[in-house]
């Protein structure tokens, strides 16, 4: 989940951001491209992380990999998983600010996937001249910001407070 939401929370704000100049500017067409290749960039994410299920490899992840026991489909969590509303029982088990994070991990997610969708459908009819912002891509626009901003003051404060399991242990050991 770190390494989703560092990967989206820059993408959907540029893309965000983007529609901002592209809405005040409607005849650059340098926006639009940008735009275009922000909402694929946000797709793309979305797939690799919750459909392929991709995990960053690192030491401690390599050593998890080692222990017997491991199940692989742990390993791919936000790939099997669908949902708070669907399947809350595995959010049972995690802290609170964990648990809220993955609440809004799977909003961001939803809903940067419909803005990707919708403004990739937007930018196929974008005319030249004049403003082509229909209310329904600004309502998406709004949501965007505001899941954006539910998720990124959650996401700060969890990684400020975070601690793996593995950090416990060496802090103990390293104490004279």
């Amino acid at each position: 989940m770190h390494g989703y939401l560092r990967e989206i929370i820059p993408a959907v704000r540029s893309t965000l951001q983007k529609f901002k100049q592209l809405d005040e500017d409607p005849a650059n067409a340098t926006f639009a491209a940008d735009l275009g290749r922000l909402s694929d960039e946000i797709l793309t994410i979305n797939e690799k992380y919750w459909k392929k299920g991709s995990r960053t490899e690192s030491f401690l992840r390599m050593l998890i990999n080692l222990l017997p026991g491991t199940n692989e489909n742990d390993q791919y969590f936000l790939a099997h998983w669908k949902g708070p509303e669907e399947e809350p029982e595995p959010l049972y088990d995690m802290l609170i600010n964990t648990r809220t994070l993955m609440d809004r991990a799977w909003k961001i997610k939803e809903n940067s996937n419909k803005l990707a969708k919708e403004l990739k459908i937007l930018l196929a009819v974008w005319k030249a001249k004049g403003k082509n912002s229909t209310p329904d891509a600004v309502t998406l626009v709004d949501t965007g910001w505001k899941s954006l901003g539910d998720v990124d003051q959650v996401y700060r404060r969890w990684k400020g407070s975070y601690r793996s399991p593995f950090y416990s242990f060496f802090s103990y050991r390293s104490k004279p």
